[in-house]
């Protein structure tokens, strides 16, 4: 387990560890939990199945306390106690990844509920927990209510099969009436009377129908910005076309202006070659004039 440990730890593709009924002792636990402190790519471990032990849940509170990538923990049918649980507790008060810690089949008593109750004051990120079949009672429902009381992320909580009665159910009916979230508030295979059980899911279904309110609001919300942003678009498209067409316009106005210039240059040119061979021409003329005054010039000396 030690060699599993520390070749999860340097594989960093690695995502999901199932290591559920593989006979781990506390110490191949601790290794695991020891090896995934800093990882941030395993989402997923299964240690279901295991007989775990107190010593190597310490391990897994600083775990919690500083692991950002977990997001599923599965140590049901572990044997764990209620010293245990305290610690997973504590951990989760620091945590904020953790979205699924399942504990169904071990010995939490009320303690560890009323720790794990504690807990969800803080801890926002947990969204579902498996409390099934343990020893959970009155003071750990009390425990319970007062974290859903003011919890706002958990949506599942599983309390199947503990020994829940009508003094239970009324603690959590009173955390449901103030808490909107919660989905699914398992309590069937509890000595809990129908009426408790009826109110229970009278606001259960509350709570479900307000879900498909919000969802369908904020479809509507998404529907809305997804719309100003396609008219957004919509107008950056016009207003790149105007530039192309202005573009176009400009590049035959440039195109005719460019025959025009180009026109006048050879105009311009054309006139200043007669200019130059009608200078030439004035100055043939003046030589020839200069030669025949030099001449009569000369018949006047001789006479």
């Amino acid at each position: 387990m030690e060699d599993m440990a520390k070749l999860i730890e340097r594989n960093r593709r690695v995502k999901i560890v199932n290591l559920g009924s593989n006979k781990i002792t506390h110490v191949g636990a601790a290794s695991m939990f020891k090896a995934l402190m800093n990882d941030t790519r395993v989402t997923k471990l299964n240690l279901s199945g295991n007989n775990l032990k107190s010593e190597s849940i310490s391990s897994l509170k600083e775990l919690l306390q500083t692991n950002k990538g977990l997001r599923s923990l599965n140590l049901s049918e572990c044997n764990l106690p209620d010293l245990a649980v305290i610690d997973i507790a504590h951990g989760l008060k620091e945590n904020t990844t953790l979205k699924s810690l399942l504990l169904a089949g071990n010995m939490v008593d009320d303690l560890g509920a009323y720790e794990l109750g504690q807990a969800l004051l803080s801890n926002n990120t947990l969204t579902e927990l498996d409390l099934s079949k343990n020893n959970i009672r009155s003071y750990g429902c009390e425990g319970l209510s007062i974290g859903l009381k003011e919890n706002k992320g958990l949506k599942i909580l599983n309390l199947v099969s503990n020994s829940l009665t009508d003094e239970c159910g009324k603690l959590l009916l009173s955390s449901l009436i103030l808490n909107a979230e919660i989905v699914q508030l398992k309590t069937y295979m509890n000595p809990i009377s129908k009426g408790v059980m009826e109110k229970i899911d009278y606001y259960l279904k509350r709570n479900m129908e307000r879900g498909k309110v919000i969802t369908n609001d904020k479809i509507s919300k998404e529907y809305e910005a997804l719309r100003r942003k396609v008219r957004k678009l919509l107008r950056f498209k016009s207003e790149v076309e105007n530039i192309e067409l202005n573009r176009q316009k400009w590049n035959k106005e440039i195109k005719a202006n460019s025959k025009a210039l180009s026109k006048a240059i050879d105009e311009e040119t054309q006139i200043e070659n007669s200019l130059k061979k009608q200078l030439e021409e004035l100055l043939r003329k003046e030589k020839e004039l200069d030669k025949r005054i030099a001449s009569i010039d000369n018949c006047v000396a001789v006479l």
